[in-house]
């Protein structure tokens, strides 16, 4: 095998709803190990802000685990896990209350809630939290983080100054927002980290885009979006705050747009925010192929995912960069321009996801053996 061949970067996401990045990491190396025994094979699990965030961070930053017992989107009860960093951060998912895993057949992104993801909120804030990084990806919900802000203080008022409760079938028959006397997040600086840089209006926005695969059909889209941009007017004239086409607003259902909002926070990439928390350009100093993938690799991959936001690095630094992914879409034309040297599958088009559980670790280790096979060529 060339030299310049010997030294891995294993960097995945998770396969949603299939493998953590863990166990993909596990994977790989073993199928690297059995082809190359001495090859030097550095791991890192990550994230682009939605699953597998605070795994980051507890195991890349020396976090300590902290749980809470917060309501799910729907009022039942879940135990939530953040990290709680040395200096005082705390690295919280989203989806650890409001995931689409939690709400599995009972999908309503018209009664979905992130009332939640406040609670922990507060929750870090008590145990001494001065600067969150809040992850946006995997939600569940569309309701532009009222349910969040109510947990924070916040009221909603109809056109009659009648309380609303904060659900997102309420959202346009919000007149004002009120917010509290004093915020409990005011002297936290908080950091969003989007998966997507899609605004939350509009045909590429957040209900359009992402809400369909939440439970929304035909009929709840048009009505979700109205509540969206009747959330941004009021936003706008009573917080002073623009957020209809702030790109990334439109992540985790609008949860984008409520950070600047009602956290006073700002929005940034996931996944270079994760990179530059994991020293990732010093790594790629010491590498001479970077292996990354994710479940399935398609168009919105290019708009915030893991494999591109690693591949534009590796395209900076001329280092070669292969996508193992467990399925592709029919276009991803885009994300070789983006610095992907080649993009792999183990199947040759999304399946049943019961059928792919059961399969999907021994196909991934045929995939990666066949891709060592042909490295040692």
């Amino acid at each position: 095998m060339p030299r310049s061949f010997s030294r891995f970067l294993l960097a995945p996401d998770s396969f949603k709803g299939t493998m953590t990045a863990q166990e993909v990491c596990d994977i790989w190396e073993n199928a690297i190990r059995r082809r190359l025994p001495d090859a030097r094979v550095r791991r890192l699990p990550m994230s682009d802000g939605g699953e597998g965030l605070t795994a980051f961070f507890l195991r890349q930053k020396n976090g300590s685990a902290q749980f809470v017992d917060v309501p799910d989107p729907f009022g039942t009860p879940v135990r939530a896990c953040y990290a709680m960093l040395p200096d005082h951060t705390a690295a919280i998912e989203a989806a650890a209350c409001v995931g689409l895993p939690l709400v599995e057949g009972r999908k309503n992104p018209l009664r979905a809630t992130t009332r939640g993801l406040g609670m922990m909120l507060l929750d870090a804030a008590s145990r001494g939290a001065k600067r969150i990084v809040l992850g946006l990806g995997g939600s569940c919900t569309n309701d532009c983080g009222i349910g969040m802000a109510e947990s924070l203080g916040f009221r909603f008022y109809d056109a009659d100054h009648g309380p609303l409760e904060a659900l997102p079938s309420n959202m346009r028959r919000v007149a004002c927002v009120e917010p509290p006397v004093r915020n409990p997040l005011e002297a936290i600086t908080v950091c969003a980290a989007c998966d997507v840089d899609n605004p939350l209006l509009g045909e590429n926005g957040a209900t359009y885009t992402f809400a369909p695969q939440k439970g929304a059909d035909a009929r709840m889209l048009p009505e979700l979006e109205r509540g969206m941009q009747n959330m941004a007017r009021v936003i706008e004239r009573d917080l002073k705050k623009r957020v209809s086409q702030t790109p990334g607003a439109g992540a985790a259902g609008g949860l984008g747009a409520a950070v600047p909002a009602f956290l006073g926070g700002s929005l940034t990439s996931g996944i270079d925010l994760l990179l530059d928390e994991a020293d990732f350009d010093r790594l790629l100093e010491e590498t001479d192929v970077v292996w990354t993938g994710e479940g399935c690799i398609d168009a919105q991959s290019a708009r915030g995912k893991v494999p591109v936001g690693i591949a534009r690095r590796c395209k900076k630094r001329n280092i070669p960069c292969i996508a193992l992914c467990g399925s592709a879409a029919q276009d991803i034309s885009s994300v070789y321009g983006e610095g992907i040297t080649a993009v792999l599958t183990a199947l040759a088009r999304p399946g049943d996801m019961s059928l792919v559980k059961e399969t999907c670790r021994d196909d991934m280790d045929a995939l990666a053996d066949a891709l060592m096979r042909l490295m040692l060529c």
